[in-house]
């Protein structure tokens, strides 16, 4: 197993969850019509999409790694499931149903009798795509999407699929098929994405003109994971190099290259972050709350700034941000402690006994094959012996 990507190597928690508050910080700028530093300073990102550069980077590794050590792919599928539907579907029910009548000036009974509401709430729990606005729900906000973070979720979704048909196909055997897989899918997606089912850029059909990046990152992740063992891993000589590749390509001119390189720059440093050895002792963070403060992220900035224009307070982005993050804290710790964690658990204990239950149907079946070949045998060898002359009369 990687070593870097052991528990005990790392502290992905911690990292996913400064990304999750990062996300927060960043979507307030764009709530209050102001730039944050990282897009003041870059011009071509800004923290919140370097963010969710560190969520694809560090879900491509550990997604291929749980593939790769799951005993069946309806194992594989019934964890992958467990960890993403519950939460995201109290989550697409308490946005329309609860939070936009308590603080985005909606009608209660309006709303429980709205259709839009309604198909918010199954097409966006269903994970396939995403709507993002229901008529009466913050339409007086600069935002008014009731959660406009969905759509990477249901990039995951696709690329955990994606994963799983792979497997199912027998290209995921082994970690050199897995190599090549992945390059293969990578050039595909840099070259020809509209190409690509699932994880392309057309939006009329398979998502978002983002699907493409974020779906190369993720690739890369599981490249990580598949080479970990092969190559000395240096976070430190991959920032100088990034950082020094971005000032390059900044002076050059190549505004596209420097995007990207800012991309590879962003994944070292929570790299190096993450695996900072006496860091990980001092931050003993055993709880994922990284997933619910993503997922309530956004809902949270649009109960911010309902309560801050009630109280007849300027919502600057600061003043978003220091509400919206300890809300989302919140509603992230009740999500995982009350629905995730317990989840997760069932989920693995299903898995296991769906593997189980496979092993025991294979077993039966070689052990009946075994006797009914057990039983042809014997009956081969008996009538040899009856028509042998030597054959014993009873």
């Amino acid at each position: 197993m990687s070593s870097v990507l052991l528990p005990k190597s790392n502290n992905f928690n911690a990292v996913r969850l400064l990304a999750a508050l990062l996300v927060i910080y960043a979507h307030s700028y764009a709530f209050t019509g102001q730039a944050e530093w990282v897009a003041r300073k870059s011009g071509v990102t800004h923290a919140g999409e370097l963010s969710v550069v560190v969520f694809f980077f560090i879900s491509g590794a550990l997604i291929t790694k749980s593939l790769d050590s799951s005993r069946s792919i309806g194992g594989y599928a019934v964890k992958r499931v467990m960890r993403i539907y519950p939460a995201l579907i109290l989550c697409c029910f308490l946005v329309p149903y609860v939070f936009s009548w308590m603080f985005g000036g909606a009608n209660f009974s309006e709303i429980l009798a709205s259709k839009d509401a309604l198909n918010y709430f199954i097409t966006n729990s269903l994970g396939v795509w995403n709507l993002y606005f229901v008529p009466g729900i913050f339409e007086t906000h600069p935002e008014k999407a009731l959660n406009g973070s969905l759509w990477s979720i249901t990039l995951e979704l696709r690329l955990y699929l994606a994963l799983g048909v792979l497997s199912l196909l027998g290209l995921m055997k082994d970690k050199g098929m897995q190599c090549l897989v992945f390059l293969f899918l990578i050039l595909c997606l840099a070259l020809i994405p509209d190409k690509v089912p699932l994880l392309g850029n057309n939006p009329a059909l398979y998502g978002t003109p983002a699907y493409p990046a974020f779906s190369i990152i993720f690739l890369i992740g599981g490249l990580f994971y598949v080479l970990e063992d092969k190559i000395e891993f240096r976070p430190v000589a991959m920032i100088i190099f990034f950082a020094v590749l971005m000032l390059w390509a900044h002076k050059a001119g190549f505004v596209d290259l420097k995007r990207f390189v800012i991309f590879g720059l962003s994944i070292a440093v929570a790299m190096w972050l993450a695996t900072l050895g006496p860091l990980i002792k001092r931050l003993p963070i055993t709880h994922d709350y990284s997933y619910g403060v993503y997922l309530y992220g956004w809902p949270s900035q649009q109960i911010a700034y309902s309560i801050l224009v009630d109280f007849q307070v300027r919502p600057t982005a600061i003043a978003v941000t220091a509400i919206a993050m300890p809300l989302a804290l919140l509603l992230a710790a009740l999500s995982w402690h009350l629905l995730e964690k317990p989840s997760l658990n069932f989920g693995h204990r299903f898995a296991r006994r769906l593997d189980d239950a496979r092993l025991r149907f294979k077993l039966r079946s070689g052990s009946a094959q075994a006797a009914a070949a057990g039983t042809a045998d014997a009956k081969l060898e008996g009538g040899y012996a009856a028509t042998s002359p030597q054959a014993p009369r009873r």
